[in-house]
């Protein structure tokens, strides 16, 4: 989840928390001052009663406000007790339906006589009056807070576009073209200081990228020069005659170690070249054509071994990859494949839009699948296999960010490569 969304979330969910509180505290703020101002009005008229009782010999005719009610009683034999509020419901019949009051309930003494006196307010204005209050106040919250959030997201979204300008640059940023990253200037000293801190590592990566280069080139020159000079001079001792059977057997011995070191250093060299990615690449390169070439490379060793060859090859896979990438990858596969059969074995091959997928007759692994794609990973110790091959297919395929899986079932393996 980006940054700015979860900052959002974290907003939205504490306003809304604050926001129910602040509306329940509300609520019951105003429900207690109005409720305080009933109870203020029924002691107003309670005293207004007193005085007009006080003041007529008879019991006299009450004004009350519009919808309240006074219900003056006599009171029963020792009935008397302190003031009672209370909230109850009425029947009105003009409205036909039960209507909420508020009843002050006293007695007083008129003539020697005790009566209960009943005050009933009428409260539906002052529930229509919180309704109002706290429907006006919810609606004004929320647009305080919907104008808050949006504010907060351009804001954040001004304040946040030099770091996905830097992020963007970096998406973007291939080491073997070099070069500087020209990262925006801002004036926030964070992410003025996050690229400097990029510049400067992206300067040393391509400065360490370069000396390597400069070294693995300078390695294999070096290396295979020698090798190439001990090789040819071993060919010419082959050829003296003078040299007996003990003799040509540990120049052919060391003729075949100098080989394999030649090879090797290709492999290592190759590899590092794929990992610095130092291929070009090309688009539309017609895997179907590249698998065909190959297999017409390995016909004579595919009939010396009996191999009969599947195939099941969509026409129209092409692939944005380094042409040569390519031809390594199919060699390798097919080369394996073929490598680790058995006589009068077979070989299968679906090429897909999404996959490729190469599975070859052989006998179970003596290895750790997981370590099948490791460097100088090998199924014979004997084996005169550099232990290169797929490791070399696993770094191609991680370079296009292809998925590269090995299976086996049924004496048959598969390596299968998601495109």
């Amino acid at each position: 989840m980006r940054l700015l969304n979860k900052t959002g979330l974290y907003y939205i969910g504490i306003s809304a928390v604050v926001c129910v509180i602040a509306g329940v505290i509300f609520y019951f703020s105003i429900q207690k001052i109005i409720n305080e101002a009933v109870e203020e009005n029924l002691y107003n008229e309670k005293a207004n009663i007193i005085k007009q009782l006080k003041t007529f010999d008879s019991i006299p005719r009450f004004y009350l406000p519009s919808g309240d009610k006074l219900e003056i009683i006599p009171a029963g034999k020792n009935e008397k007790g302190k003031d009672v509020i209370r909230n109850v419901t009425i029947y009105d019949k003009s409205e036909d339906e039960d209507l909420p009051y508020a009843q002050l309930v006293f007695y007083s003494d008129v003539k020697g006589k005790t009566y209960k006196i009943t005050i009933s307010q009428l409260l539906l204005e002052s529930e229509d009056l919180i309704s109002t209050v706290v429907s006006s106040m919810f609606i004004l919250m929320l647009a305080l807070f919907l104008s808050l959030l949006l504010i907060n997201l351009w804001i954040s979204k001004k304040l946040w576009k030099p770091f996905y300008d830097t992020i963007d640059k970096l998406k973007m940023y291939q080491i073997a073209e070099g070069g500087k990253l020209n990262l925006t200037a801002t004036n926030i000293s964070e992410f003025e200081e996050l690229n400097s801190v990029i510049n400067r590592m992206t300067d040393k990566m391509y400065s360490d990228y370069v000396s390597l280069k400069k070294f693995t080139e300078n390695a294999a020159h070096e290396i295979q020069t020698p090798l190439a000079i001990i090789k040819s001079k071993l060919e010419i001792l082959m050829q003296h005659e003078n040299i007996d059977g003990e003799q040509m057997k540990l120049i052919h011995s060391i003729y075949e170690s100098s080989n394999r070191l030649s090879k090797l250093n290709q492999g290592l060299l190759l590899l590092t070249k794929i990992k610095n990615r130092q291929f070009a690449i090309a688009n539309n390169v017609d895997m179907n054509a590249v698998i065909e070439k190959k297999l017409e490379n390995f016909e004579d060793i595919i009939k010396i071994k009996g191999i009969s060859i599947i195939k099941n090859l969509n026409e129209n896979v092409k692939l944005n990859i380094s042409p040569l990438l390519a031809d390594i990858l199919i060699s390798n596969l097919l080369n394996n494949a073929i490598k680790y059969n058995v006589d009068n074995g077979k070989i299968e091959i679906i090429l897909k839009t999404d996959r490729l997928v190469v599975s070859n007759s052989g006998l179970p692994l003596k290895i750790k699948p997981d370590s099948l794609f490791e460097r100088f990973s090998k199924d014979n110790d004997s084996s005169e296999s550099l232990g290169l091959g797929l490791s070399i297919v696993k770094e191609i395929c991680d370079n296009y960010n292809f998925g590269v899986n090995y299976n086996y079932s049924n004496n048959t393996h598969e390596i299968e490569i998601k495109f």
